[in-house]
């Protein structure tokens, strides 16, 4: 479960939190050469996690522990590792992933699945997680990107969004 009603929003902080205790380690230790290899393999292992935990009957563990979790923080961390390399990125193979990724989250979204059932917590998290990864890397990728009206417009709702999501 998600523990006691009052503090059961915070399940999410428990994930990042060990997330940002184990990314330190991961980036002092992990070769550089190796590093987006081994960011793929985490991100690679997390559906498989939560198949795993579905299996044992655990359904709620695929929501709430931080390695059944680490596809989407993780490719937070190849994002920010390919934006400092010197390389270009593919913006057709990015759209294209975007346009999957939405069309699997709309497809998700609308086929009232619960959050923890066997599709949306093994593939649905991981079809979101590309989705908004794509979508950002477009956004923060971009020759001109919007002349940073999406940073200006969403910055003072995101100052207010967790509060927020807490109380709620």
């Amino acid at each position: 479960g998600y523990g006691p009603l009052m503090i059961a929003p915070t399940w999410s902080l428990a994930v990042e939190e060990q997330f940002y205790l184990v990314l330190p380690f991961l980036i002092r230790y992990c070769p550089p050469r190796l590093l987006p290899a081994v960011l793929l393999a985490l991100i690679a292992a997390a559906p498989l996690i939560r198949a795993m935990l579905q299996s044992m009957g655990y359904p709620h563990a695929t929501y709430l522990l931080m390695p059944a979790r680490m596809d989407s923080l993780f490719l937070g961390v190849l994002i920010a590792w390919a934006n400092i390399q010197p390389i270009a990125l593919n913006r057709k193979y990015l759209a294209s992933a975007a346009v999957a990724g939405g069309l699997g989250f709309l497809v998700m979204l609308f086929s009232n699945r619960d959050m923890v059932d066997w599709w949306m917590s093994v593939v649905g998290y991981s079809v979101i997680a590309v989705f908004f990864a794509a979508c950002f890397t477009l956004m923060v990728t971009a020759k001109r990107p919007l002349d940073g009206w999406p940073v200006k417009a969403l910055a003072p709702i995101g100052l207010g969004a967790y509060s927020i999501y807490l109380f709620h």
